[in-house]
C-alpha cells in the first residue's frame, strides 16, 4: 500500500542513475516546426516544392531534444518557407487561433503556438528572424521569445554547388544567423526548461531543480 505521508515529488540527491533517468524532458511529447528536419519525418517547410521531401537527418535543435528525452510527436505548420506572419500554405489546412477561429494564428511558428494553447503538447520548437516565435506566441496566449543567434545549435549554411571553397570563409560571419531557433511552451517555467534543453546546459543545471519547484507547472 502507498504511505500517504510520502512526498511525491522526486528524490532532490542525485542517484547512481541520475544522467539517465533525470533527463530535462523525459517522456514529454515535443512539436516540431516543419522548418527543421526530422530523420524519417516528411520536411516540407510548407511548400509542395518540397511535398516529398525526407531528410535522413535530423536537425541539431532535434538531437538535442530526443537527447534530453523529449518524445517528438508531430510537425508543425507554417506559411510558405515560413515567409509570413501568418500560417497558411498549399499543402495544409490553414492554421487558426485556438480562442477565435475566425483569425490566424500569427506566423511562422503559428502552427507551433496554436498546437500549444489547444492543449496538443507541453512543448513545441520554433525558429525567429522578424518576430516568428514571438507574434504567433502572443496572438495565441502563450510563450515564446527570439534566443541570442548562436545560443541554440542549429545546422549551418550549407555550401552552393558553385562555391568555392574561399567563398565558404569569406562569408560574413553574420551569414545564417539572422534567423534563430527557439522555445515555445506554455508559461515561463516550461519555456525555461525547454531553453535549457535547447542549450545543453545540463552541467550548469539539475532536471530536479525544476522537478521540485512546490508550484509544478501546469502549462496554464
Amino acid at each position: 500500500s502507498s504511505n500517504p505521508n510520502r512526498d511525491p515529488r522526486p528524490d532532490p540527491k542525485p542517484h547512481h542513475n541520475c544522467h539517465f533517468f533525470c533527463r530535462y524532458l523525459w517522456g514529454l511529447p515535443v512539436l516540431i516546426k516543419d522548418t527543421q528536419a526530422v530523420a524519417g519525418v516528411t520536411f516540407t517547410a510548407g511548400s509542395a516544392i518540397f511535398k516529398d521531401r525526407v531528410p535522413e537527418v535530423s536537425d541539431p535543435v532535434v538531437v538535442q531534444i530526443e537527447a534530453q528525452g523529449g518524445i517528438v510527436c508531430g510537425k508543425t505548420n507554417v506559411p510558405e518557407f515560413a515567409a509570413g506572419s501568418q500560417c497558411f500554405n498549399e499543402l495544409y489546412p490553414t492554421t487558426v487561433s485556438p480562442y477565435d477561429i475566425r483569425t490566424t494564428a500569427g506566423g511562422s511558428s503559428g502552427g507551433a503556438a496554436s498546437a500549444l494553447s489547444s492543449r496538443q503538447v507541453w512543448l513545441a520548437s520554433g525558429s525567429d528572424l522578424g518576430g516568428s516565435l514571438r507574434t504567433p506566441a502572443a496572438f495565441c496566449g502563450c510563450v515564446g521569445f527570439r534566443p541570442t543567434p548562436g545560443r541554440i545549435p542549429k545546422s549551418g549554411p550549407a555550401k552552393s554547388e558553385t562555391e568555392s571553397e574561399s567563398e565558404v570563409g569569406n562569408r560574413s560571419p553574420f551569414y545564417g544567423l539572422h534567423s534563430t531557433d527557439g522555445p515555445m511552451a506554455r508559461s515561463v517555467t516550461d519555456l525555461g526548461l525547454f531553453m535549457d534543453t535547447l542549450c545543453s546546459r545540463a552541467a550548469a543545471l539539475q532536471p530536479t531543480e525544476y522537478m521540485n519547484n512546490d508550484e509544478l507547472s501546469d502549462g496554464g
